[in-house]
């Protein structure tokens, strides 16, 4: 196979620079949440000026992020808040949660490389905080789950870390920017859910890509209770798609099945197992 049709070359010919309104309507995290058969966490408020959020009518536990860019965010716990993907821990400031809140509203291209993005009109969204213990991201291609990428909620690590999984949660080799750790008990804690959501997930109406990433939480109260996948995003360009997959066998296969739907390829990715 050229390399011009490895998976990651396939997606920066075909998807990167240009619009998409299909996309602009799923990106769109207000809308998205309609176009999902996952449970989303709610809608408290949402507005595009910030110096009208009333911060005193507000839970002591939320979050508020902007609806047009992705990476954006605020989770505030009680006294403390974390900001963005990294989750940096600092004290509760409602004036810098504000001030944030401003320089989100004047993001007019967040990324030139996904004009998507730029269409949506810009508000700001404060969601209920749900006590998250994982996120999950599944790879999709032609709605079939291919990969599936776990994360565990890093309030509390400073080393954030990943794991990689085939459709049937075995662990695949893919090396990415973040040291790779598996969690055998976490697959089996959830196994008891597991064809439950991959069965929705593939037979989502809303999926009407070749390729799409769903961005997912896992919701777990306690040890006791049952846990549930929520709906967290869309996302059409991982990263921009910047990095390829690693090893490049991982990319030769990904690309193989985009271009032929070949359904013994997708079975294949469980040789990918290690």
């Amino acid at each position: 196979m050229h390399k011009s049709d490895w998976f990651t070359s396939i997606m920066r010919r075909t998807r990167l620079k240009k619009p998409n309104q299909l996309f602009t309507k799923y990106a769109d995290k207000i809308i998205a949440k309609s176009l999902t058969v996952l449970p989303c966490a709610k809608i408290l408020h949402q507005t595009d000026r910030p110096d009208q959020i009333n911060f005193d009518d507000l839970p002591d536990s939320y979050v508020i992020k902007p609806n047009h860019a992705s990476g954006y965010v605020v989770i505030v716990i009680g006294n403390q808040m974390y900001l963005g993907h990294t989750h940096a821990k600092e004290p509760y400031d409602r004036d810098k949660v504000r001030q944030m809140c401003h320089e989100w509203m004047k993001i007019k291209r967040y990324s030139r490389n996904q004009p998507w993005y730029h269409e949506i009109k810009p508000c700001i969204i404060i969601e209920e905080y749900l006590h998250i213990t994982d996120e999950i991201r599944f790879y999709l291609i032609h709605r079939k789950i291919i990969m599936i990428e776990h994360e565990k909620a890093s309030f509390n690590s400073e080393v954030q870390t990943c794991g990689w999984y085939n459709a049937k949660w075995k662990p695949i080799e893919i090396r990415c920017k973040w040291p790779i750790e598996y969690h055998e008990s976490f697959v089996s804690s959830i196994k008891d859910v597991l064809d439950d959501i991959s069965e929705k997930i593939e037979n989502d109406p809303h999926n009407l890509f070749d390729y799409v990433r769903l961005d997912t939480y896992l919701i777990r109260e306690s040890d006791d209770t049952v846990p549930q996948f929520y709906f967290s995003e869309w996302t059409f360009a991982p990263g921009g798609f910047k990095v390829p997959f690693q090893p490049d066998s991982v990319e030769i296969l990904l690309g193989d099945i985009l271009l032929h739907r070949d359904v013994t390829s997708h079975e294949s990715v469980n040789l990918l197992s290690m």
